[in-house]
């Protein structure tokens, strides 16, 4: 999730944990607690791919963090004398301040190394947006609480616990809406006998969890896309059906960088080449046809032999801009069964 979102439930967090007792300075490290496993974007890894890949990795390990809970739980309480005092509330806020960080960026779809060291493929639970304002605000409005002068303490302590309350509903709603949406796609593969799903994947549209998009790879190598909302009267999605690049995937299968990408996003990605003759992957699960977000060139083919001859290091390419008219189209697709987005310019 975005790094306001990140800090506001820290904060509200350290808030529930030791606010009655430490005052707002619990609030202030729980956020700064929740902020700390982003920092590895910091880290200049080897190329474009591993910046990608190992980003949300050993910083967003529940065992590393875990590990490191006591070491920052002392110096919080060398530093304060209501942390010693309340030395298993202190060890509690910087545990549960730092782990709800990966967990809750493993309900996105980017991918996050929860079980690092082990080589498990990254989670992404996708079941909600990078920024969702629904519930993102009512974390900011209990936090703005226990800063606002004027308030009790008593008061902005239980106001916090409310809006702690609504966001994890909020969260719970999301897992919902997705199994909703994983069943209308079940009941669509259905009766779609030219779909041979090898995967699928529902994913939040931007900003809400009514609407979902879903991406399905087929035995083909193609991969087929539709949209789905809550509110659709019809449960049968309607899927569209396109080109995954699957022969240059194949032909680059050994390369590295390939494999990489392959672990990290489970397969749901594309290659295609570009004017230049290079080779570029778009990462399917974020993003629209055609307006996927990240994209890697990752190898070029040869001028002498027509070879495609993998790159050292791997660039990141510019991504395609999306339509300034997306967020209302999908508003209005929320409602609108009609409004086709695989249709987008």
């Amino acid at each position: 999730m975005d790094s306001v979102t990140q800090f506001v439930l820290g904060a509200a967090i350290g808030e529930a944990c030791l606010g009655s007792k430490a005052g707002r300075k619990a609030a202030v490290w729980g956020g700064i607690l929740a902020t700390l496993p982003d920092l590895d974007v910091l880290i200049p890894y080897a190329d474009a791919v591993d910046n990608f890949t190992r980003h949300r990795s050993f910083s967003h390990s529940l065992f590393v963090l875990t590990l490191a809970t006591p070491v920052l739980a002392y110096l919080l309480q060398k530093l304060y004398l209501d942390f010693r005092t309340w030395r298993l509330r202190s060890l509690l806020l910087v545990w549960l301040s730092l782990i709800t960080h990966p967990l809750l960026d493993s309900c996105t779809v980017y991918g996050t190394q929860l079980f690092w060291p082990l080589a498990t493929a990254p989670e992404m639970w996708s079941t909600v947006f990078i920024i969702d304002p629904v519930y993102t605000l009512p974390l900011l409005a209990g936090v703005y609480q226990v800063f606002r002068k004027g308030t009790p303490r008593r008061i902005a302590h239980r106001r916090n616990q409310v809006a702690l309350l609504l966001s994890s509903l909020y969260l719970l709603f999301s897992f919902y809406a997705k199994s909703r949406t994983d069943q209308a796609l079940q009941t669509t593969l259905q009766y779609r006998p030219d779909i041979q799903a090898t995967s699928a994947l529902s994913i939040a549209a931007p900003l809400n969890t009514i609407l979902w998009r879903v991406v399905v790879l087929d035995q083909s190598g193609d991969y087929f896309q539709g949209f789905y909302s809550l509110l659709d009267q019809n449960p049968e999605i309607s899927l569209r059906r396109y080109d995954a690049g699957a022969a240059i995937k194949q032909k680059l299968r050994q390369h590295g960088a390939m494999q990489r990408l392959q672990w990290f996003t489970r397969g749901f990605m594309k290659a295609r080449l570009d004017q230049q003759g290079a080779v570029i992957i778009s990462d399917l699960r974020m993003g629209s046809a055609g307006h996927y977000i990240f994209h890697f060139k990752i190898a070029q083919t040869s001028a002498a032999d027509g070879r495609l001859v993998p790159l050292h290091p791997t660039e990141r390419t510019i991504a395609s801009q999306m339509p300034l008219s997306l967020l209302a189209m999908i508003w209005h697709r929320i409602f609108d069964p009609g409004i086709d987005l695989n249709q987008l310019p």
